[in-house]
This record gives structure tokens, C-alpha cells and sequence, in this order.
């Protein structure tokens, strides 16, 4: 295998870990986020941003449980 380094994803993740929300909408990235997509993207949308929690779903297969978030994400996609 071939060693693969993603040094912006963790600066992200530590960004995360010692800032929660802030740390990815306040920070370097919330400005990416608005640099990169301007007609997307406004202040407010990153203001207002909320994540819940749900039950996710699963399936038995080989032996093991596969876990994934339900639908509206596309994770269910990887169940199939």
C-alpha cells in the first residue's frame, strides 16, 4: 500500500476537536466553503446549519452489521 496523507482534512478534524461547530463554520473552512461557492453559499446559511441525530439503519451481510445513516443522506446507497 501506498501511504496517503490528507493534510487539510486534518487540520479540519482538529479545527472540530477543539472547536466544535465553530471550528469548521467560523473558521478557515466556513470561509472556504464561501470563497468556493458564492452563488451557493452565504454567511447566513453557515449561521443557521443544524445536524441531528437519528437512528440509523442496517444491514447483516458476510457475517457482519454495516451501519449507515438513513435516508435523506445517500448513505443508504452503500447498503445495497
Amino acid at each position: 500500500g501506498e501511504l496517503v496523507t490528507r493534510p487539510g482534512s486534518a487540520r479540519a478534524l482538529r479545527a472540530i476537536a477543539a472547536r466544535g461547530r465553530e471550528g469548521f463554520y467560523g473558521g478557515e473552512f466556513g470561509e472556504g466553503l464561501l470563497a468556493a461557492g458564492p452563488d451557493e453559499f452565504v454567511p447566513a446559511d453557515l449561521d443557521e446549519g443544524q445536524a441531528r441525530w437519528v437512528d440509523p439503519i442496517s444491514v447483516e451481510a458476510f457475517g457482519h452489521r454495516i451501519w449507515s445513516p438513513p435516508p435523506t443522506s445517500q448513505g443508504y446507497l452503500s447498503l445495497l
